[in-house]
């Protein structure tokens, strides 16, 4: 299992940070220090569309901004926050859509004899083995594409 991959790049200059979800499944969390700025935040996963905010500002005086991916079980988040939900379903990594091509990587995945890349990409919950219900997420969400919203809209929805 693989955690989540969270991009920060900079609006002005491209430059780009990276950092880690600690946990794999739900309730995964993060701290990234960030330079001022505006920035656009993606978060990758294997099997999972991608998801991006632009326009996240770090002003001066901010105090804690925060993007809230889920508090760890039990607890409560401090301060207003927001849960980040990627789409699952995408096996060729490159997170734009779940599209026919989702499909043949999970159908070669089940097939008797897939080589352990085939089933490795078509493994899109990451639980370690290429199932039925992998075939199942795809169905659910075919014809999803990437989520990409304001950083105001994140907020407001």
């Amino acid at each position: 299992q693989t955690p989540a991959k969270v991009y920060f790049t900079r609006t002005t200059d491209g430059k780009t940070f990276e950092t880690q979800t600690t946990r794999v499944r739900t309730n995964a969390t993060f701290e990234k220090g960030l330079p001022l700025g505006e920035w656009t935040v993606a978060v990758k996963k294997q099997g999972y569309l991608d998801y991006e905010i632009t326009g996240f500002k770090v002003e001066v005086n901010d105090g804690q901004t925060e993007i809230y991916f889920g508090a760890a079980a039990g607890q409560e988040s401090t301060g207003p926050c927001k849960k980040i939900v990627p789409i699952i379903g995408n096996t060729n990594g490159k997170g734009n859509v779940v599209s026919l091509l989702d499909v043949g990587v999970v159908g070669a995945g089940l097939r008797t004899g897939a080589n352990s890349i085939v089933r490795s990409r078509a493994d899109v919950d990451d639980d370690g083995e290429t199932k039925v219900e992998d075939m199942a997420y795809i169905n659910a969400n075919y014809g999803c594409r990437k989520i990409t919203q304001t950083y105001e809209d994140f907020k407001a929805n």
